[in-house]
């Protein structure tokens, strides 16, 4: 692969081609997102996370809270308590 120089007339020209067939792209990108969610939105899908998902529920019901509270804490990490 060869660098391409842009302090030439013609790199530079090459260069702005580029960007611009990249900005054409994103846009299309953005355009075939949004036309799926609107699609999927008109069908009456669900889109997002699921109700009550939230990270802070997920640790409460797995027990994460009871097993790194400050009492367990020490005791797993081999410190001992001040």
């Amino acid at each position: 692969p060869q660098a391409i120089n842009t302090t030439t007339p013609e790199g530079r020209m090459f260069l702005h081609i580029l960007m611009v067939l990249a900005e054409y792209e994103r846009e299309l990108t953005i355009n075939r997102i949004n036309s799926g969610l609107d699609k999927a939105k008109s069908e009456g899908k669900k889109l997002g996370r699921p109700e009550g998902a939230t990270d802070k529920k997920r640790r409460r019901t797995s027990g994460y809270h009871l097993r790194w509270n400050k009492q367990s804490t020490p005791n797993k990490s081999k410190i001992s308590p001040l």
